[in-house]
């Protein structure tokens, strides 16, 4: 049974674009933004309001880029759509981003995106809040074009927004090709079911289907086992979760920032281990996280595209 909500800018999945414009001093600007999507194939429909120092930039400079958000790059996307560039012209200083010279374009094309999209401007309905910009070109990273020239998003690890329940989420794997049930739908010779084999036929070669068998009896066994360590592991990984979070805290808090300084002052006992204390190894423990989290998320990947 469904039950009614009301009127909720609920549809799903919601981009997160950051939009590079330059300022009237040729310092760059960036804006999160979500309400946006392809006006045509040549064309692109943003949604935003008219107070927005992205918009002042764009009238003057009759241009704008358009880059995809990764999810190593989370906070610093969702930073530059709190902070106003009204307010705040060196805004993406407090970031990771950097701005890059536009060949095509008078706007910035913002470092670290996998694919960015830069557009000359066609218009503006101060009314709807609607920028219509015509692309002029597309620039993608090249490790993410493989030999055969083809572009690979699966690896670009984009985020999309939910604004259900207000979070960011990584954009999903392959799951089926489009446009290609056409002809599978409309197979008149389809059989929907199971082909029935005669005895005659399953007696041929009746030694190798053994050996088959009983070799993947075996990988089963095998892939079995490994399952249950790797569930193992990840359920000792989880129990261990608030332990991680309170060290995460502490590596980021002023504490920690004290005790090395007392460390530094040698008021700490010289035979007392001071690992925690040094700047590099904590960061690398912490860091393993997301490797750790990358490596998953591959080995999902790959198990989810065996299956399609």
């Amino acid at each position: 049974m469904r039950k009614n909500i009301g009127i909720k800018p609920y549809l799903l999945p919601m981009p997160v674009l950051v939009i590079g414009t330059y300022n009237e001093d040729k310092s760059p600007n960036a804006m999160n933004v979500a309400y946006g999507s392809m006006r045509d194939d040549k064309s692109i429909s943003l949604y935003i309001n008219p107070v927005r120092k992205t918009i002042k930039n764009v009238l003057r400079t009759k241009a704008f880029t358009v880059n995809l958000a990764d999810m190593e790059h989370l906070l610093d996307a969702d930073y530059i759509g709190i902070v106003s560039g009204n307010e705040n012209k060196d805004k993406l200083k407090r970031t990771s981003f950097e701005a890059i010279k536009s060949e095509f374009v008078d706007a910035p094309i913002i470092s670290f995106s996998p694919l960015s999209i830069e557009c000359k401007f066609v218009s503006y309905d101060e009314k709807d809040h609607r920028l219509v910009g015509e692309i002029v070109n597309v620039c993608v990273e090249e490790e993410f074009i493989d030999q055969e020239g083809k572009i690979k998003t699966e690896s670009m690890d984009l985020i999309t927004y939910n604004p259900v329940e207000n979070t960011y989420n990584l954009l999903g794997g392959f799951v089926g090709n489009a446009f290609a049930s056409k002809e599978i739908m409309e197979d008149e010779n389809l059989d929907m079911e199971a082909e029935e084999y005669s005895e005659e036929y399953l007696k041929k070669d009746l030694d190798k289907r053994i050996k088959r068998i009983t070799k993947m009896e075996k990988i089963m066994e095998e892939l079995s086992k490994v399952q249950e360590k790797l569930n193992e592991a990840l359920d000792e990984f989880e129990n261990f979760k608030e332990k991680a979070k309170a060290f995460d805290d502490y590596y980021s808090s002023e504490k920690w920032m004290e005790d090395y300084s007392a460390d530094d002052m040698g008021l700490l006992p010289e035979d007392m281990e001071r690992g925690v204390l040094n700047e590099d190894i904590p960061y690398d423990v912490l860091g393993e996280n997301y490797n750790l989290a990358m490596r998953m998320k591959d080995l999902s990947r790959n198990i989810f595209n065996e299956r399609n």
